[in-house]
């Protein structure tokens, strides 16, 4: 049973990592500070540490709850359609939260480039679950004959590998496909690669003369 304490305790770590992650989006990882945190949460400084280890204990965190999002029911991928929907849904909520929350997204992938550990964590606690449910996906999808027989490991870290580098790519291109409409046309053609890669859609094949 949920008590009065304990919503309290939830509500004060959701001011906390929102807090952070506005920080840590404006400074950077390294220039950000608890004690600006614990000023913008309106704490004390020491009460943060009553939540959270240390900054980057913070900052997965807020990573962790950012991938909760991301649709947890796995469909049966027993027709065409439920394994679009599917594809289009992790698309459309990666590419999503890289767009809305890019700031964040940039002081991560910044730190991660030069600090092992934070990566090394970040890759256990915010990356692996994401790959979990992609392959699940597609385990589900082989038993059920509608995807052909592949390594759903490898295909799992190609498909987030996909995503977030074309994430990186777009921020410093002129042509910028995560601000909408052009987010939608990034979705429909990243989901046909995917499912088809380089072979004609269904729906535009041509027979041969």
């Amino acid at each position: 049973m949920t008590t009065w304490h304990d919503m309290l305790r939830e509500k004060r770590q959701e001011t906390i990592l929102e807090a952070a992650a506005q920080i840590i989006a404006r400074k950077g990882y390294q220039r950000a500070t608890m004690k600006e945190i614990a000023d913008a949460a309106g704490i004390a400084p020491g009460t943060i540490y009553l939540y959270f280890s240390d900054k980057e204990d913070l900052l997965l965190s807020i990573a962790e709850q950012l991938v909760a999002l991301m649709p947890q029911e796995v469909p049966r991928a027993a027709t065409p359609a439920e394994t679009r929907r599917f594809v289009q849904s992790v698309l459309r909520q990666q590419l999503g939260l890289v767009a809305e929350y890019r700031p964040f997204f940039e002081a991560i992938t910044a730190e991660m480039w030069t600090n092992e550990t934070l990566r090394t964590n970040y890759l256990g606690r915010v990356i692996t679950p994401i790959l979990g449910i992609i392959e699940s996906f597609l385990h589900k999808g082989i038993e059920a004959g509608r995807v052909r027989s592949l390594d759903p490991q490898i295909v799992s870290r190609a498909m987030v590998g996909t995503i977030f580098l074309f994430a990186m790519i777009s921020d410093t291109s002129a042509e910028d496909y995560l601000r909408s409409p052009r987010v939608e046309q990034l979705i429909e053609e990243l989901t046909d690669f995917f499912l088809y890669g380089l072979k004609q859609t269904p729906d535009t094949e041509v027979s041969p003369a």
